[in-house]
């Protein structure tokens, strides 16, 4: 079940994102995906210059198995 339509949980994780970019919080950890492709002397400067003008684009799939237990409103 979808707290909203598709439209607004992709505006909800957007500006959740933007506001995570303005904090130079990784909590998400993409910097340990990038570790290897960043130079070491700047990848001190990854949340301030690389994490924070990140664009990103999220692809979602699910394939629920077993739908048994789940409750429907």
């Amino acid at each position: 079940m979808l707290l909203g339509s598709k439209t607004d949980n992709i505006e909800r994780y957007n500006k959740l994102f933007t506001k995570l970019q303005e904090n130079e919080a990784d909590v998400f950890g993409m910097g340990q995906f990038f570790r290897n492709q960043i130079p070491r002397d700047e990848l001190k400067n990854w949340r301030s210059d690389y994490f924070k003008n990140m664009k990103i684009n999220i692809n979602v799939k699910i394939d629920i198995q077993n739908e048994g237990y789940l409750k429907t409103t």
